[in-house]
């Protein structure tokens, strides 16, 4: 053989050689890489075992607080299908003259759905008057909030005390309420708005906190950043409004002695800000809580009110669900709420948009993540609360 081809062939064997060993330690060197350093567009974290689609879905849906009608069974029976596939961070209770037993009952049917370590935060709107979903037998019937606020002190104290411990008896962990909008036309919101002096609003709704927060039940204050002044409801129409210093002032009062509850974000543009984009969906108007009250939980009220899904571009095209919860997200909502008209199907698509955003969106991504923070401390407090 000729010494040329022996040289050529052992140049052949040597560069095999060295690809194998290359390719070897590529591949080990690839597995001990930590996870995160090689992701492309992480997800939030799942257990191993649910690797699905639904797996992965069930974090943003701890960002969802979902109806139950606890007076429809098939709306009900559907909702416990999405509760047990999902599993959402929270859950409204929806209904008319709700009974303690039936209260109690439906609560104990959702917690079964999931595992201990898994149940949904149970939310109820409970002003008082035409807004109080639990008045059935087993409730104590509480007079319009406008009375309320009318009433002595001791009176007020003593009622709301009796509610609260209702509430916590059958298994509520969130009122949504009260109501610290300062009355202005009262056309819409009429008796559900305590008074015109922000004193007055402030005082009567520290009256309220106090009683739920001793039973362990958080309260949340509504509507930021104030609504007292507008002329259409916002379930039907976008408005906006002009925040004056009274608007403000129960708020700042209220957080400052209570700077760990919550407060519900409204569907209302801000003269001063963004006229035709509501507060809830807008981050310079969610972020001046934040702001002043790191530590406040803020959730978006229900994103499919007409209010919400307003399109200032195309005001005969509205939003589509899935955007306008985006967008509240975006703003810093830590709980999206929903209505009671809206389906599981609809909920679902709601979650498959959030799932494509936070993989396309580092800025979601971090929104998502620090709203999963706040929620986590919710619940940690929540339990402690509980087992004390």
């Amino acid at each position: 053989m000729n010494w040329r081809v022996q040289v050529f062939i052992g140049l052949l064997l040597l560069a095999t050689v060295m690809m194998a060993y290359l390719r070897f330690n590529r591949e080990n060197f690839k597995r001990n890489i930590p996870a995160a350093q090689i992701e492309v567009s992480p997800i939030p974290e799942t257990k191993a075992e649910d690797a699905t689609d639904a797996g992965k879905l069930q974090s943003f849906a701890r960002l969802l607080a979902v109806p139950y009608q606890v007076d429809e069974p098939a709306s009900s029976s559907a909702m416990l299908d999405f509760i047990a596939q999902f599993k959402p961070g929270f859950v409204v209770l929806y209904g008319e003259k709700i009974s303690a037993a039936a209260a109690a009952a439906a609560i104990e049917e959702i917690h079964n759905q999931v595992d201990e370590s898994e149940q949904p935060v149970i939310m109820v709107d409970h002003e008082g008057g035409s807004v109080q979903r639990l008045n059935g037998e087993g409730f104590t019937i509480l007079p319009s909030w406008k009375r309320m606020c009318n009433q002595t002190a001791e009176l007020r104290q003593s009622s709301l005390a009796s509610s609260a411990a209702e509430l916590a008896a059958v298994g509520i962990d969130v009122v949504l309420a009260p109501v610290v909008d300062v009355s202005h036309s009262n056309i819409v919101l009429r008796d559900r708005v305590c008074d015109g002096d922000p004193i007055a609003v402030a005082t009567a709704a520290s009256d309220f906190i106090a009683a739920f927060s001793a039973q362990g039940i958080v309260p949340v204050l509504k509507h930021y950043p104030g609504i007292g002044a507008v002329n259409i409801d916002l379930h039907d129409k976008f408005t906006s409004v002009k925040i004056s210093e009274d608007d403000s002032e129960p708020f700042k009062i209220l957080l400052d002695q209570y700077p760990e509850i919550g407060v519900m974000t409204t569907h209302v543009g801000v003269h001063n800000q963004l006229p035709e984009v509501p507060c809830s969906l807008s981050y310079s108007c969610v972020n001046q809580i934040f702001e002043l009250y790191p530590l406040v939980i803020t959730l978006a009220d229900a994103v499919d009110m007409k209010s919400a899904t307003y399109n200032a571009e195309n005001t005969d095209m509205p939003k589509a669900l899935s955007t306008t919860t985006r967008d509240a997200i975006l703003a810093g909502n830590q709980v999206i709420l929903f209505g009671p008209g809206v389906s599981t199907s609809e909920l679902e698509k709601v979650l498959s948009h959030l799932h494509m955003e936070y993989t396309s969106s580092e800025e979601f991504r971090m929104k998502v993540r620090s709203a999963i923070e706040r929620i986590d401390k919710l619940v940690r407090d929540q339990t402690l609360v509980e087992t004390n």
